[in-house]
Protein backbone atom coordinates (compact mmCIF):
# COMPACT_ATOMS: atom_id res chain seq x y z
CA UNK A 1 0.00 0.00 0.00
CA UNK A 2 0.89 3.27 -0.89
CA UNK A 3 -0.51 6.72 0.98
CA UNK A 4 -0.35 9.99 -0.61
CA UNK A 5 -1.22 13.24 1.77
CA UNK A 6 -1.55 16.51 0.53
CA UNK A 7 -2.62 19.38 2.20
CA UNK A 8 -4.91 21.25 0.06
CA UNK A 9 -5.43 24.74 -0.36
CA UNK A 10 -8.85 26.16 -2.65
CA UNK A 11 -8.19 29.66 -3.96
CA UNK A 12 -12.56 30.95 -4.03
CA UNK A 13 -13.82 32.04 -6.79
CA UNK A 14 -14.81 35.91 -7.87
CA UNK A 15 -16.93 36.68 -5.01
CA UNK A 16 -18.01 33.17 -3.89
CA UNK A 17 -16.79 31.77 -0.35
CA UNK A 18 -14.21 29.84 0.26
CA UNK A 19 -14.93 25.80 -0.06
CA UNK A 20 -12.82 24.90 2.99
CA UNK A 21 -14.48 27.58 5.18
CA UNK A 22 -17.67 26.46 4.05
CA UNK A 23 -16.86 23.09 5.10
CA UNK A 24 -15.46 24.05 8.78
CA UNK A 25 -18.91 25.61 9.05
CA UNK A 26 -20.69 22.79 8.23
CA UNK A 27 -18.37 20.49 9.95
CA UNK A 28 -18.87 22.16 13.51
CA UNK A 29 -22.06 20.68 13.33
CA UNK A 30 -21.00 17.31 13.50
CA UNK A 31 -17.77 17.25 15.39
CA UNK A 32 -15.02 19.82 13.56
CA UNK A 33 -11.65 18.12 13.40
CA UNK A 34 -13.75 14.52 13.90
CA UNK A 35 -15.39 14.54 10.22
CA UNK A 36 -14.31 12.94 7.42
CA UNK A 37 -15.35 12.58 3.53
CA UNK A 38 -14.30 9.72 1.58
CA UNK A 39 -14.51 7.88 -1.75
CA UNK A 40 -13.28 4.29 -3.08
CA UNK A 41 -12.31 3.18 -6.43
CA UNK A 42 -12.78 -0.31 -7.26
CA UNK A 43 -12.47 -2.52 -10.35
CA UNK A 44 -16.48 -3.36 -10.91
CA UNK A 45 -19.65 -2.97 -8.94
CA UNK A 46 -19.74 -6.44 -7.02
CA UNK A 47 -17.57 -7.29 -4.04
CA UNK A 48 -17.99 -10.72 -4.72
CA UNK A 49 -15.48 -10.62 -7.45
CA UNK A 50 -14.24 -7.05 -6.92
CA UNK A 51 -11.72 -5.22 -4.84
CA UNK A 52 -10.82 -1.87 -3.94
CA UNK A 53 -8.18 0.19 -5.52
CA UNK A 54 -7.97 3.38 -3.78
CA UNK A 55 -9.91 5.03 -0.73
CA UNK A 56 -9.40 8.57 -0.97
CA UNK A 57 -10.38 10.03 2.26
CA UNK A 58 -10.54 13.84 3.04
CA UNK A 59 -9.60 14.92 7.23
CA UNK A 60 -8.72 17.91 9.11
CA UNK A 61 -5.14 17.93 10.09
CA UNK A 62 -3.57 20.52 12.80
CA UNK A 63 -2.31 22.59 9.67
CA UNK A 64 -5.79 22.12 7.41
CA UNK A 65 -7.56 20.03 5.67
CA UNK A 66 -5.79 17.10 3.98
CA UNK A 67 -6.44 14.77 1.16
CA UNK A 68 -5.04 11.37 1.67
CA UNK A 69 -5.47 8.57 -1.20
CA UNK A 70 -4.51 4.88 0.04
CA UNK A 71 -3.10 3.03 -3.01
CA UNK A 72 -3.19 -0.79 -3.92
CA UNK A 73 -0.14 -0.59 -5.60
CA UNK A 74 0.27 -4.34 -6.22
CA UNK A 75 -3.51 -5.69 -6.12
CA UNK A 76 -3.11 -7.46 -2.97
CA UNK A 77 -3.01 -4.28 -0.39
CA UNK A 78 -6.81 -4.32 -0.23
CA UNK A 79 -6.49 -5.80 3.93
CA UNK A 80 -4.30 -3.27 4.51
CA UNK A 81 -5.63 -0.24 3.38
CA UNK A 82 -9.32 -1.25 5.04
CA UNK A 83 -7.83 -1.36 8.53
CA UNK A 84 -5.57 1.69 8.30
CA UNK A 85 -9.24 3.11 7.00
CA UNK A 86 -10.76 1.53 9.82
CA UNK A 87 -8.56 2.61 12.39
CA UNK A 88 -8.13 6.31 11.03
CA UNK A 89 -12.71 6.08 11.49
CA UNK A 90 -11.96 5.02 15.47
CA UNK A 91 -12.58 8.54 16.78
CA UNK A 92 -14.62 10.24 13.78
CA UNK A 93 -17.77 11.23 14.63
CA UNK A 94 -19.11 11.27 11.09
CA UNK A 95 -18.80 10.11 7.59
CA UNK A 96 -19.56 12.26 4.23
CA UNK A 97 -19.41 10.85 0.96
CA UNK A 98 -21.26 10.67 -2.27
CA UNK A 99 -23.70 8.10 -3.17
CA UNK A 100 -21.63 6.19 -0.25
CA UNK A 101 -25.12 4.51 0.97
CA UNK A 102 -26.00 2.38 -2.07
CA UNK A 103 -22.21 1.77 -3.23
CA UNK A 104 -18.83 2.64 -1.18
CA UNK A 105 -19.96 1.71 2.07
CA UNK A 106 -22.12 -1.23 0.61
CA UNK A 107 -18.75 -2.42 -1.30
CA UNK A 108 -16.51 -1.77 2.15
CA UNK A 109 -18.28 -3.97 3.80
CA UNK A 110 -18.69 -6.43 1.48
CA UNK A 111 -15.03 -6.33 0.68
CA UNK A 112 -14.20 -6.95 4.97
CA UNK A 113 -16.39 -9.87 4.64
CA UNK A 114 -14.46 -11.44 1.62
CA UNK A 115 -11.55 -10.81 3.08
CA UNK A 116 -12.90 -12.49 6.63
CA UNK A 117 -13.67 -15.71 4.85
CA UNK A 118 -11.07 -15.81 2.11
CA UNK A 119 -8.09 -14.96 4.71
CA UNK A 120 -9.20 -15.20 7.85
CA UNK A 121 -8.76 -11.65 8.52
CA UNK A 122 -11.56 -9.58 10.40
CA UNK A 123 -11.50 -6.09 10.28
CA UNK A 124 -13.67 -4.31 13.01
CA UNK A 125 -16.15 -2.53 11.22
CA UNK A 126 -16.55 1.43 12.82
CA UNK A 127 -18.54 2.96 9.91
CA UNK A 128 -21.96 1.97 12.10
CA UNK A 129 -20.77 4.19 15.13
CA UNK A 130 -20.34 7.72 12.83
CA UNK A 131 -23.31 10.10 11.34
CA UNK A 132 -23.26 9.13 7.23
CA UNK A 133 -24.29 11.86 5.19
CA UNK A 134 -25.04 11.34 1.64
CA UNK A 135 -24.78 14.41 -0.87
CA UNK A 136 -26.50 12.56 -3.55
CA UNK A 137 -29.53 11.85 -1.44
CA UNK A 138 -30.02 15.00 -0.65
CA UNK A 139 -29.21 16.61 -4.10
CA UNK A 140 -31.12 13.95 -5.68
CA UNK A 141 -34.75 15.59 -4.84
CA UNK A 142 -33.31 18.49 -6.87
CA UNK A 143 -32.37 17.18 -9.87
CA UNK A 144 -35.42 18.30 -12.00
CA UNK A 145 -35.54 21.56 -10.40
CA UNK A 146 -31.92 22.69 -10.87
CA UNK A 147 -32.15 21.27 -14.46
CA UNK A 148 -29.43 17.92 -14.15
CA UNK A 149 -29.62 15.84 -16.69
CA UNK A 150 -28.26 13.36 -14.15
CA UNK A 151 -27.24 13.72 -10.51
CA UNK A 152 -23.49 12.51 -11.33
CA UNK A 153 -20.40 14.22 -9.32
CA UNK A 154 -19.31 15.42 -12.41
CA UNK A 155 -22.27 16.96 -13.33
CA UNK A 156 -22.85 18.41 -10.29
CA UNK A 157 -19.78 19.94 -10.35
CA UNK A 158 -20.31 21.54 -13.86
CA UNK A 159 -23.30 22.95 -12.20
CA UNK A 160 -21.46 24.67 -9.82
CA UNK A 161 -19.17 25.70 -11.90
CA UNK A 162 -16.39 23.99 -11.72
CA UNK A 163 -13.84 21.84 -14.32
CA UNK A 164 -12.18 19.20 -14.28
CA UNK A 165 -8.19 18.13 -15.34
CA UNK A 166 -8.90 14.39 -15.16
CA UNK A 167 -11.21 13.45 -18.15
CA UNK A 168 -11.75 9.99 -17.36
CA UNK A 169 -14.89 8.30 -15.40
CA UNK A 170 -14.14 5.62 -13.20
CA UNK A 171 -15.51 2.91 -15.52
CA UNK A 172 -12.69 3.49 -17.88
CA UNK A 173 -10.20 3.86 -15.44
CA UNK A 174 -10.37 0.38 -14.71
CA UNK A 175 -8.58 -0.64 -17.45
CA UNK A 176 -5.89 2.17 -16.51
CA UNK A 177 -5.33 1.13 -13.05
CA UNK A 178 -4.92 -2.92 -14.34
CA UNK A 179 -2.60 -1.93 -16.94
CA UNK A 180 -0.42 -0.26 -14.38
CA UNK A 181 -0.47 -3.66 -12.15
CA UNK A 182 0.88 -5.30 -15.36
CA UNK A 183 3.52 -2.73 -16.43
CA UNK A 184 3.91 -0.16 -13.66
CA UNK A 185 3.58 3.06 -15.59
CA UNK A 186 3.62 5.47 -13.60
CA UNK A 187 1.16 7.49 -15.90
CA UNK A 188 -1.04 4.87 -15.10
CA UNK A 189 -1.10 5.32 -11.54
CA UNK A 190 -0.71 9.43 -11.86
CA UNK A 191 -4.22 9.36 -13.79
CA UNK A 192 -6.35 6.90 -11.64
CA UNK A 193 -4.80 9.03 -8.86
CA UNK A 194 -5.98 12.49 -10.34
CA UNK A 195 -9.53 10.88 -10.81
CA UNK A 196 -9.73 10.22 -7.29
CA UNK A 197 -8.30 13.39 -6.20
CA UNK A 198 -10.81 15.15 -8.54
CA UNK A 199 -13.20 13.69 -6.67
CA UNK A 200 -12.36 14.19 -3.16
CA UNK A 201 -11.58 17.92 -4.08
CA UNK A 202 -15.05 18.22 -5.59
CA UNK A 203 -16.57 17.23 -2.36
CA UNK A 204 -15.34 20.77 -0.46
CA UNK A 205 -17.47 22.45 -3.42
CA UNK A 206 -20.47 19.85 -2.69
CA UNK A 207 -20.75 21.90 0.66
CA UNK A 208 -22.07 24.89 -1.25
CA UNK A 209 -25.20 22.62 -2.12
CA UNK A 210 -25.75 22.12 1.43
CA UNK A 211 -27.98 25.61 1.23
CA UNK A 212 -30.65 23.36 -0.73
CA UNK A 213 -31.77 21.54 1.50
CA UNK A 214 -31.87 24.32 4.33
CA UNK A 215 -34.17 26.03 2.28
CA UNK A 216 -36.25 22.57 1.67
CA UNK A 217 -36.36 22.98 4.99
CA UNK A 218 -38.21 26.42 5.47
CA UNK A 219 -34.64 28.12 6.94
CA UNK A 220 -35.40 31.71 5.78
CA UNK A 221 -37.52 34.78 6.84
CA UNK A 222 -40.30 36.03 5.20
CA UNK A 223 -40.84 39.60 3.93
CA UNK A 224 -43.48 41.56 3.34
CA UNK A 225 -47.03 40.56 1.24
CA UNK A 226 -47.37 42.58 -2.03
CA UNK A 227 -49.79 42.25 -4.47
CA UNK A 228 -48.77 42.92 -8.39
CA UNK A 229 -51.00 42.21 -11.65
CA UNK A 230 -48.88 40.80 -14.39
CA UNK A 231 -50.32 40.14 -18.33
CA UNK A 232 -53.67 40.31 -16.73
CA UNK A 233 -52.64 37.79 -14.55
CA UNK A 234 -52.88 38.79 -10.55
CA UNK A 235 -49.87 37.10 -8.08
CA UNK A 236 -49.04 37.09 -4.43
CA UNK A 237 -45.44 37.75 -3.83
CA UNK A 238 -43.28 37.76 -0.98
CA UNK A 239 -39.42 38.10 -0.65
CA UNK A 240 -37.45 34.84 1.09
CA UNK A 241 -33.89 35.84 2.98
CA UNK A 242 -32.26 32.61 3.46
CA UNK A 243 -29.62 31.83 5.92
CA UNK A 244 -27.35 30.34 3.72
CA UNK A 245 -26.96 31.55 0.26
CA UNK A 246 -28.14 29.21 -3.33
CA UNK A 247 -25.25 27.75 -5.05
CA UNK A 248 -25.75 29.42 -8.21
CA UNK A 249 -28.76 31.68 -9.23
CA UNK A 250 -32.28 29.65 -9.16
CA UNK A 251 -35.33 29.75 -11.12
CA UNK A 252 -38.11 27.11 -10.74
CA UNK A 253 -41.90 27.16 -12.02
CA UNK A 254 -44.54 25.02 -11.33
CA UNK A 255 -48.55 25.65 -10.56
CA UNK A 256 -47.82 29.10 -12.47
CA UNK A 257 -45.56 29.74 -9.41
CA UNK A 258 -42.40 31.31 -9.84
CA UNK A 259 -38.99 31.03 -7.54
CA UNK A 260 -36.32 32.88 -8.38
CA UNK A 261 -33.38 34.54 -6.83
CA UNK A 262 -29.04 34.85 -5.99
CA UNK A 263 -27.41 34.59 -2.84
CA UNK A 264 -29.17 34.91 0.19
CA UNK A 265 -32.61 37.01 -1.75
CA UNK A 266 -35.59 34.97 -3.36
CA UNK A 267 -39.02 36.19 -4.16
CA UNK A 268 -41.63 33.77 -4.38
CA UNK A 269 -44.59 34.49 -6.57
CA UNK A 270 -47.82 32.54 -6.28
CA UNK A 271 -50.87 33.19 -9.12
CA UNK A 272 -53.82 34.36 -7.58
CA UNK A 273 -57.48 32.75 -8.80
CA UNK A 274 -60.36 34.80 -8.29
CA UNK A 275 -63.74 33.35 -8.85
CA UNK A 276 -65.86 30.81 -7.28
CA UNK A 277 -64.37 27.20 -6.05
CA UNK A 278 -66.06 24.27 -4.55
CA UNK A 279 -65.07 22.79 -1.04
CA UNK A 280 -63.80 19.53 -1.66
CA UNK A 281 -65.03 18.06 1.57
CA UNK A 282 -68.41 19.57 2.03
CA UNK A 283 -69.12 20.72 -1.73
CA UNK A 284 -70.55 24.04 -0.74
CA UNK A 285 -69.16 27.39 -2.91
CA UNK A 286 -66.96 29.67 -1.64
CA UNK A 287 -66.66 32.94 -3.69
CA UNK A 288 -62.54 34.97 -2.86
CA UNK A 289 -59.16 34.61 -3.63
CA UNK A 290 -57.46 31.61 -3.99
CA UNK A 291 -53.79 29.97 -3.85
CA UNK A 292 -52.77 27.10 -5.54
CA UNK A 293 -52.72 24.30 -2.42
CA UNK A 294 -48.98 22.69 -3.04
CA UNK A 295 -50.13 19.92 -0.48
CA UNK A 296 -50.47 22.06 2.12
CA UNK A 297 -52.83 20.44 4.49
CA UNK A 298 -53.04 23.04 7.00
CA UNK A 299 -56.42 24.55 5.42
CA UNK A 300 -60.05 23.30 4.00
CA UNK A 301 -58.83 22.66 -0.23
CA UNK A 302 -61.53 23.84 -3.12
CA UNK A 303 -61.52 23.05 -6.40
CA UNK A 304 -63.86 23.05 -9.93
CA UNK A 305 -65.84 19.46 -9.50
CA UNK A 306 -64.39 18.48 -12.91
CA UNK A 307 -60.75 18.79 -12.12
CA UNK A 308 -59.99 16.29 -9.91
CA UNK A 309 -56.19 16.84 -9.04
CA UNK A 310 -56.19 20.57 -9.14
CA UNK A 311 -56.99 22.18 -5.94
CA UNK A 312 -56.83 25.72 -4.46
CA UNK A 313 -56.94 27.52 -0.37
CA UNK A 314 -58.50 30.44 0.40
CA UNK A 315 -56.42 33.02 0.10
CA UNK A 316 -58.13 34.45 3.57
CA UNK A 317 -57.11 36.22 6.88
CA UNK A 318 -57.06 32.62 8.63
CA UNK A 319 -53.86 32.46 6.03
CA UNK A 320 -52.26 35.58 5.53
CA UNK A 321 -52.98 37.43 8.84
CA UNK A 322 -51.09 34.08 10.52
CA UNK A 323 -47.28 34.01 10.34
CA UNK A 324 -46.99 30.98 11.29
CA UNK A 325 -49.08 29.21 8.96
CA UNK A 326 -47.78 31.21 6.20
CA UNK A 327 -44.54 30.06 6.85
CA UNK A 328 -45.87 26.95 6.75
CA UNK A 329 -47.79 27.11 3.37
CA UNK A 330 -44.84 29.25 1.87
CA UNK A 331 -42.47 26.09 3.04
CA UNK A 332 -45.05 23.79 1.02
CA UNK A 333 -44.36 25.76 -2.14
CA UNK A 334 -41.19 25.86 -1.77
CA UNK A 335 -40.62 22.01 -1.19
CA UNK A 336 -43.17 21.32 -4.17
CA UNK A 337 -41.75 24.01 -6.57
CA UNK A 338 -37.81 22.19 -5.19
CA UNK A 339 -39.30 18.42 -5.90
CA UNK A 340 -40.94 18.59 -8.75
CA UNK A 341 -40.40 16.39 -11.72
CA UNK A 342 -41.26 18.21 -14.63
CA UNK A 343 -44.44 19.44 -13.55
CA UNK A 344 -46.27 20.31 -10.25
Amino acid sequence: MLIFDERLEIKPQDSLPNPLDLWDNLADRYGGEKVVMFDLETTGFSPKNAFIYIIGINLKKEDGWHILQLFNDDGKSEPEMLQYFMELLKDKTAIFHFNGSSFDIPFVRGRMEKIRQALGITIEDHLSNLTSYDFYTEISPFKYALGLPNVKQKTVELYLGLYRTDQYNGGQLIEVYLSFLSGGSLRNRDLVLLHNRDDMEGMFHLARLHSLAELYSGAFTLGPLSMEQQNECLFLSTELTLDAPVPVPLTVTGRGALLTGKDKALTLCLPLTSGTLTCRITKEVQSGFFLPDMDYTGAVHFGIPSEKKVDYISANDELLGNPDRLKTYITCCVQKLMKQRGKC
